[in-house]
């Protein structure tokens, strides 16, 4: 049967298109910003007359069902529904058991945790004196076992893609994603342009997440999105329950978002309609017609903005989802053996944790140690281990030796590994266990991150400034920090490297950073909530008026809020810091030259930057993070080499350029 993509279309007509929220099963926030890209989406579903005629032809039938009673046979069938998930995990080299590339095992965990509120088997799950409310819907959610070929798979893939985790685009999703009539697809990435989540329908069928707010409560709403629910809070018309609000008797009309004031115990009652419609189809008619008559708001339902209250779907709402599986989504639900449970894979390795040691920012050689683990049945005695640093192999061992299945070992690198300047994305992956193809390549890889801006020779500690008690009235109320220090005359280079403690768990809780001529440098990272400081944001800055800035031994950094979402009093500490990096001006020799006699020759141990404005020769035996910078040329001389694991880079720039 061919699927019919209805739930945008309906969220036109009811003015409802796009969510978000702040973490939404702890908070009660109501909606921050509307998703512009679906909003553009359902202005041209609007202008789509064949669409619209789909829709309203949907609505019909389903208002038919409702008032013919088919409703109450239909429900004495109890068919559970197993619906197949897999999960797709856009990250951009985020270490795995982190929000933006949860473990298999966290995975697992919260579509089992979702599924539980879909049988209303949650822990804590409430009871109602209302009959309508805590409904078990009869639908589960189970992780995919077998691919769309009928392969083994752990229904959890995951993509290293620095680009495509920020805001992807629809087509990029629908590129990837598995047979949408068959499986849940479900998308986690890094940013997705607003929302903590969505449902995409119309000619796409999946839903996408926020990283930092992924939840189980959040999969619960977004999939009642999937199988045609709206939100709960549409309006106060009741005339008609089947086609007024969100088409669902059983909820109480509602015209606004979110608890309103209220608490989940002591609910507020938003509409005063709930008897207008006197039909049979109303269970909140009046007494005197046999109904319940008004009821307060129903803020446990999933389908609100009340994350800290979800607890329940409802009767009508769980009629409603099954009539649109009955109904368009017929191969999914019949598509239940892709769950069927599957033994462990027999060769399954994997990397699970890399730990780091750096001794401080300015040095480029790190240590570094990991886990491999064995996933499979087999006892491995042999796999291939690799290294990256930003995409490039760096050290790759054939281990051996005798893990079991299940069990897992730390391994130190014996060698110290050199760091380029900047941010280094490293990986450690695993290959051929046992000389075999790895079953499930998905878990092979884990990831770190370490900042180096080596090689400096001094530093200007940390400064932090709390925030400007405006901060969440938005630009324009900026937070200065000083930097005060003894500079020197000339720098080569200067890094400011800048972070923020408090609400900062969204890309929109950020500030733009300028320097002290008011020039834009860049944009602190969002970390989390009263969690420490975000992730480092290092810039190197333009020397131009670095003279006139040192005048008083003060640099000043300037931050400016992008939004009106930070709260400048959220946490115990809500500060902005900045801290300085920098390399003094060592001269520019002439050249580096046989002719001069000043040819770089001999070992080279040490990290180190030569630069001229001139030629540059060298038969140097390079054994650390090295860069060279002519203005002109580099010749490499007989005798020249760079040593295994070492990073070198020639570039044609010149001194300090």
């Amino acid at each position: 049967m061919k699927k019919i993509n209805i739930l945008i279309l309906q969220m036109i007509l009811a003015m409802a298109t796009a969510h978000a929220q702040s973490n939404p099963e702890s908070n009660d926030h109501s909606l921050y910003e509307l998703c512009h890209t679906h909003l553009k989406e359902a202005l041209m579903m609007k202008s789509d007359k064949k669409q619209k005629a789909l829709s309203e032809e949907y609505e019909l039938k389903y208002q038919q069902f409702i008032k013919s009673g088919q409703k109450k046979n239909k429900n004495k069938k109890n068919i559970l529904y197993t619906l197949p998930v897999v999960v797709h995990i856009i990250h951009p080299g985020s270490a795995m058991g982190s929000d933006e590339n949860p473990s298999d095992a966290q995975i697992r965990s919260s579509i089992l945790a979702s599924s539980e509120r879909f049988r209303h088997m949650q822990a804590g799950a409430n009871t109602y004196t209302n009959p309508n409310y805590g409904a078990d819907t009869e639908i589960e959610l189970c992780i995919a076992t077998k691919d769309p070929s009928g392969n083994n798979t752990s229904g959890i893939i995951r993509y290293l893609d620095p680009i495509n985790t920020i805001d992807p685009s629809l087509d990029y999703l629908n590129s990837i994603e598995w047979d949408d009539s068959k499986y849940l697809n479900i998308f986690i990435a890094k940013d997705i342009g607003g929302p903590c989540g969505y449902y995409q329908g119309g000619i796409y069928d999946f839903t996408v997440y926020l990283a930092s707010c992924y939840n189980p409560g959040l999969v619960a709403h977004e999939l009642g999105h999937h199988f045609s629910l709206n939100h709960t809070f549409i309006g106060c018309e009741n005339d008609d329950c089947t086609a007024d609000g969100d088409r669902v008797c059983d909820t109480p009309p509602k015209g606004n978002s979110g608890s309103n004031g209220f608490t989940c115990d002591t609910p507020g009652d938003d509409c005063n309609t709930d008897e207008n419609d006197t039909s049979a189809n109303n269970p909140y008619r009046a007494t005197a017609l046999g109904g319940l008559g008004n009821q307060p708001d129903m803020l446990e339902n999933f389908m609100d903005y009340t994350g800290n209250c979800w607890d329940s779907f409802t009767e009508g709402q769980k009629t409603r989802m099954r009539f649109n599986l009955d109904n368009t989504r017929v191969d999914l639900i019949n598509n239940n053996n892709a769950c069927i449970p599957i033994p462990l894979f027999s060769h399954d390795t994997g990397i699970a944790g890399i730990n780091i040691q750096q001794e401080e920012i300015c040095v480029g050689e790190v240590d570094v140690d990991f886990t491999l683990s064995n996933y499979g049945s087999a006892t491995i005695n042999g796999v291939i281990i690799e290294m990256k640093i930003n995409e490039v192999i760096v050290w790759s061992q054939n281990w051996t030796g005798s893990l079991q299945s299940t069990m897992s070992i730390t391994i130190n690198i014996p060698n110290v590994i050199s760091l380029e300047s900047g941010q280094n994305l490293i990986e450690i992956s695993t290959s051929l266990p046992n000389g075999q193809i790895d079953e499930n390549q998905n878990n092979d890889s884990d990831f770190n991150s370490i900042l180096s801006i080596a090689p400096c020779d001094f530093s200007i500690p940390q400064s932090c400034t709390d925030m400007n008690t405006n901060t969440e009235a938005g630009p324009g109320n900026t937070t200065l920090v000083n930097l005060t220090g003894s500079y020197p005359t000339e720098a080569g280079t200067i890094n400011v490297c800048v972070s923020v403690e408090g609400d900062n768990n969204f890309f929109s809780e950020t500030f733009d950073v300028y320097d002290e001529s008011n020039v834009l440098i860049g944009r602190t990272n969002f970390g989390q909530d009263c969690d420490g400081q975000s992730p480092l944001n290092c810039i190197e800055l333009s020397l131009n008026n670095y003279q006139n800035w040192i005048v008083d031994d003060v640099i000043t950094i300037t931050f400016d809020p992008i939004s009106t979402d930070i709260n400048p009093q959220l946490c115990n500490t809500n500060q902005v810091c900045a801290e300085l990096y920098i390399r003094e001006s060592t001269g520019c020799p002439p050249e580096y030259s046989e002719n001069n006699g000043n040819n770089l020759t001999g070992p080279q141990n040490t990290n180190a930057l030569f630069e001229t404005n001139g030629i540059m020769q060298s038969n140097q035996v390079i054994n650390a993070n090295v860069d060279y910078r002519s203005g002109i040329s580099i010749e490499m001389l007989e005798g020249f080499e760079v040593k295994v694991n070492r990073i070198f880079s020639a570039i044609i720039g010149g001194c300090d350029n």
